[in-house]
């Protein structure tokens, strides 16, 4: 799989925490969002402040990506950031899913689906030529 294919596919992973949160805060407003099953591990103590946080910083990080994806040579400090940044994401959220038992399940989902795309964009990229 090519690095530019790799990014994108990391970048939409990230842009979906917002059409998450969307539907996340759209239930607690009592909108019928009964069609969307992944909703019902969130709970009624969703903390929709704090997730704002991530999902404003997931939207803005994708658009990076996107556009890293177009000369990924140009951006490997970046990648590399990324792929950093998002391996301590998802350890952090193994450890948190370890002691805060009622989050188990949605953590460890989480955590696996984050590490398909890091992975694609790990081999990715160190198959990139040195630089010179």
């Amino acid at each position: 799989m090519s690095l530019k294919l790799a990014l994108r596919i990391l970048a939409v992973f990230f842009w979906w925490y917002g059409v998450v949160f969307v539907l996340s805060v759209a239930r607690l407003q009592g909108w019928d969002v009964s069609m969307v099953p992944f909703l019902d591990y969130r709970g009624t103590s969703y903390a929709w402040d704090f997730e704002l946080m991530f999902t404003a910083i997931f939207m803005v990080w994708g658009a990076y990506l996107w556009m890293a994806a177009k000369e990924p040579q140009k951006h490997r400090l970046f990648i590399d950031f990324t792929i950093a940044a998002t391996l301590a994401h998802i350890a952090t959220m193994l450890v948190i899913a370890l002691v805060r038992s009622e989050d188990l399940w949605h953590l460890l989902g989480d955590a696996l689906a984050l590490s398909v795309p890091v992975a694609l964009v790990s081999l990715a990229r160190f198959r990139l030529p040195k630089k010179e």
